[in-house]
């Protein structure tokens, strides 16, 4: 990595343009991470802040001698900063496991502690963050060869690079602090570049050629959900709530609100599963306290997921959607959990949809069972749930025992494509 030494007029008008776009990087990150809750956009904001601390610390001290304090604040922001690009790094590849959080926990409490109180070995520091970051990397490595990716390859890329400017900045300084260089400013470029790219990958999508089909789709969106949509809405709130019949057609009335914003929702191709499970959780919510069902949504891996997009998403928000429905409506619980993550050792996106109801008998589900528990009402779900799990090139499990309540679980492998199925045309003749 380039490392150079800066005149020090220039070098510190530069230094403080950089910290002033760096500043602005920061913002846009967090209103990123409040506007969609992801891990990396607060993670990248956790990168930038203890730079820029290093970096006026830097600036400010200038070509003067630097006191103990200096080195000490100077040495603990560097030390924040590593933490910060390891965690972004790791969460735009993969998901990290229990040992990568240990390590970087080790590496950030113990490389503080030897960064504000160093020991008689001037390079204690310098290697034990050698150490510790070299491990780590290889750990990067490892998950990405695992979980093949662009984003992925790009992440163990800027790591690497990152290694090397962490190496020469800390051999350089000894028992000082790192200096300021222009290998600095590259590597911030680096990372921006790399946020940017996995917080937009669909980006280019908007530019392609079947932009107008989209804002085709965006038109009809619009219109359903503000005419059908605005009649469905007022027809709810002209019922009498008083009375048992039409508090029956308003729980209709409100399932066919729901289906049709699902749909106005699915009509956004590019979304990816989360932003589609954030959908239906938005989307099911008065339903939800209508029923005076608690609601618990744990979403994990989601670096993974962001890449299981399309008609699969599609499929499997739908799966989820009839899952809490049964549970709803079915099942007599207070309590339901929706979970979803990657299961690393069957390279699988699992989704689980439990409840505290009643429970049903535990089996995996056959296409065409007849043993579903029609009388329940819930058996064309049950049916239908498969039916998409086929169609997803998955497969579809029901566990649960009577009293203690009824898991569902979808498993679809990421390699497998979904599959369009025709319906049969319908013989209106005959009907």
């Amino acid at each position: 990595m380039l490392q150079a030494a800066l005149p020090s007029g220039a070098a510190s008008a530069l230094a403080w343009l950089i910290m002033a776009l760096l500043a602005m990087a920061l913002g846009a990150a967090l209103a990123a991470w409040f506007r969609h809750r992801r891990a990396f956009d607060l993670f990248y904001a956790g990168t930038l802040a203890p730079w820029l601390v290093f970096m006026a610390l830097a600036a400010l001290q200038g070509a003067e001698p630097a006191t103990a304090e200096f080195t000490q604040a100077a040495r603990l922001a560097y030390q924040l900063a590593m933490t910060g690009v390891t965690l972004f790094l790791f969460h735009c590849a993969t998901t990290m496991q229990p040992l990568q959080w240990a390590l970087v926990g080790f590496q950030a409490v113990v490389g503080g502690a030897l960064a504000l109180f160093p020991p008689a070995q001037p390079h204690a520091w310098l290697w034990f963050n050698t150490v510790c970051a070299s491990v780590l990397a290889l750990l990067l490595a490892h998950a990405v060869r695992q979980d093949v990716g662009e984003r992925g390859w790009m992440a163990l890329l800027v790591g690497v690079c990152g290694l090397g400017v962490a190496f020469v900045d800390q051999r350089a300084a000894g028992r000082g602090a790192p200096a300021l260089s222009v290998s600095h400013y590259f590597y911030a470029v680096a990372l921006f570049i790399l946020w940017r790219a996995v917080g937009k990958p669909r980006q280019e999508a908007l530019k392609s050629p079947d932009s107008a089909l989209r804002q085709e789709r965006q038109r009809m969106a619009d219109e359903l959900h503000d005419g059908v949509g605005a009649q469905l809405t007022s027809l709810i709130s002209a019922l009498d709530y008083g009375s048992p019949e039409q508090r029956a057609t308003a729980a209709t009335l409100q399932h066919c609100l729901l289906e049709l914003k699902l749909a106005v929702d699915g009509l956004q191709q590019g979304e990816s599963v989360i932003e589609h499970l954030a959908s239906l959780r938005y989307r099911m919510q008065p339903l939800l306290e209508a029923a005076s069902v608690e609601m618990e949504w744990v979403i994990a891996d989601e670096a993974v997921l962001e890449s299981f997009e399309g008609d699969r998403a599609r499929e499997t928000m739908r799966v989820a959607q009839e899952a809490l429905a049964n549970a709803i409506r079915h099942s007599g619980a207070s309590r339901v959990k929706l979970a979803c993550c990657y299961v690393r050792s069957r390279k699988a996106l699992m989704l689980e949809v439990a409840d505290n109801g009643i429970g049903l008998p535990s089996r995996p589900l056959v296409h065409g069972d007849p043993r579903g528990p029609g009388a329940a009402g819930s058996g064309k779900g049950l049916l239908g749930m498969q039916r998409r799990a086929e169609r997803l090139g998955g497969t579809l499990e029901l566990e649960g025992r009577h009293g203690q309540g009824t898991v569902v679980r979808l498993l679809v492998p990421f390699d497998a494509p979904a599959r369009v199925v025709e319906r049969p045309p319908v013989d209106r003749a005959a009907a």
